[in-house]
């Protein structure tokens, strides 16, 4: 029987195509004859040349269903079983009509529910946590429990710094006199403290 592999990189991420490979190794005793992947420019073969490329192979083996959809599913499952190593329990889909197949494509289909619930539950405990998100403003460290906790010395500098801000005083003169402090920076610690110009 022969065996074709597929794996997938998203655009802009740069996921390691060797450790990638050596996870499909660890989820299958099949042996592999052709890895097919889509993401890294180094190989040439994509899912679309898996494709047209399946009547000659009897398995393809899935390390994860990303960048898979549905029908991507159907057209594989049309020439070959399909196996996909991150949901290992499933087992071998052999044709559309195997409870297998339903499995991966509900898995597949999951895949926005479980993305925007992740990402609610992100925002939530964000949203709870006492720890300062994003960068520590000027005058401050971030203490051990995440938290900001100001620094005495450089308070009395960011404190005149405010004053100047208040009054009027060119930002880029502000940040000059400081001698440590750029404009950008004397521009974040004003929305810091929501300071305005008068």
């Amino acid at each position: 029987m022969k065996v074709a592999a597929y794996l997938y990189s998203p655009p802009g991420k740069d996921y390691d195509f060797d450790l990638m490979l050596s996870e499909l190794s660890t989820h299958s005793d099949e042996e592999i004859h052709e890895v097919y992947a889509d993401g890294w420019t180094a190989i040439p073969n994509g899912l679309s040349e898996l494709i047209a490329d399946l009547s000659k192979y009897d398995k393809v083996i899935l390390l994860t269903f990303e960048g898979l959809t549905t029908s991507d599913l159907r057209t594989l499952v049309d020439w070959a079983h399909i196996y996909c190593c991150y949901a290992a329990d499933i087992g071998w889909a052999e044709s559309h009509n195997t409870k297998a197949f339903r499995e991966l494509c509900s898995t597949i289909e999951a895949e926005s529910y479980y993305a925007k619930l992740r990402s609610m539950k992100i925002r939530v405990g964000m949203k709870k946590s006492d720890k300062h998100i994003g960068n520590v403003p000027f005058g401050h460290v971030r203490n051990d429990d995440g938290q900001l906790q100001e620094v005495p010395h450089l308070m009395d500098i960011a404190n005149k710094v405010r004053q100047d801000y208040i009054t009027g005083l060119p930002v880029a003169v502000i940040a000059h006199n400081t001698g440590l402090l750029s404009v950008r920076q004397v521009y974040g610690l004003m929305e810091y403290w929501g300071v305005k110009r008068e």
